[in-house]
């Protein structure tokens, strides 16, 4: 009789047990942790992690990163990390993220495997990041002729070719795709292209661009120019034409610059309100 009392105790404790187990799997995979924002700022740049949410098989949160610097600031987030008491994940898609002096940019960051994700807190280290001068050296680049003789001109660090235009008497357009080569980073101000007809007149391009756009060695990017020239001026259809690059194409070098490392706390309130 008392082995089978033992065997019906050790019975009804396994069954506690798994039924405890399977409990908890449906609680995990139907809860969600939310985490209280995270505020941060130095000299370069005021960080801001929010909507920050785990559950068992991930943790995911927006990132708004504000650029406090005249310099264009650069983060590449495959070398950032989440770190929890399970380990340490690297994100699920690494994005290069690019943010011009003064401005901000948005990113989601996200990790992602396993079951055990669903935690209490967890350290968010921020690595990979640079800062790239504005202020770089000009490439000077000899001036493009509309009707075009040729396609394209090759420098060290540049090839710019041309894919189409048209001119027009009132309107010429010419769309490029500009592939940088160099070893630094190139930095593209497309508001100081113009173009040059008859001897000295100049017109500036009338397709604005307020964003500085920056490219690594093997990038490539598309842009439009649009010149509208007066009649009395010159009659574009037939006029030959210049275009001026002054200083669009400059070089910088990128320097490292500290990330940050800080822990994200669990908002107990706003989880039970939303389980």
């Amino acid at each position: 009789m008392k082995i089978f009392k033992n065997s019906l105790f050790i019975l009804f404790v396994l069954l506690i047990n798994i039924s405890f187990s399977q409990e908890k799997g449906k609680i995990d995979e139907k809860t969600k942790n939310y985490f209280k924002d995270v505020q941060f700022e130095n000299d370069n740049y005021k960080i801001t992690l929010y909507n920050i949410v785990g559950r068992f098989e991930y943790i995911k949160f927006a990132v708004k990163i504000e650029n406090k610097t005249s310099d264009i600031i650069i983060w590449n987030t495959k070398d950032s990390k989440v770190s929890y008491a399970g380990g340490e994940k690297s994100p699920v898609k690494s994005k290069i993220i690019k943010i011009s002096p003064f401005k901000s940019k948005m990113t989601t960051f996200m990790v992602k495997g396993g079951t055990d994700l669903l935690v209490d807190d967890f350290k968010f280290i921020q690595k990979g990041l640079s800062k790239v001068s504005v202020d770089g050296k000009v490439r000077k680049i000899e001036d493009f002729k509309l009707p075009e003789s040729k396609n394209n001109i090759t420098t060290d660090d540049f090839k710019i070719t041309l894919k189409k235009s048209k001119k027009k008497t009132d309107e010429t357009y010419a769309k490029f795709e500009l592939l940088y080569t160099g070893e630094d980073v190139a930095v593209i101000s497309l508001n100081n292209i113009n173009v040059r007809v008859n001897e000295n007149d100049e017109f500036a391009n009338n397709v604005k661009k307020d964003n500085i756009f920056i490219l690594t060695k093997g990038q490539k990017m598309s842009f439009l120019v649009k010149f509208h020239i007066p009649a009395r001026v010159v009659d574009m259809q037939f006029a030959d034409m210049f275009i001026q690059w002054n200083n669009t194409f400059t070089v910088s070098k990128a320097i490292k610059i500290n990330g940050i490392q800080t822990t994200v706390i669990l908002d107990k309130e706003l989880t039970k309100e939303k389980n």
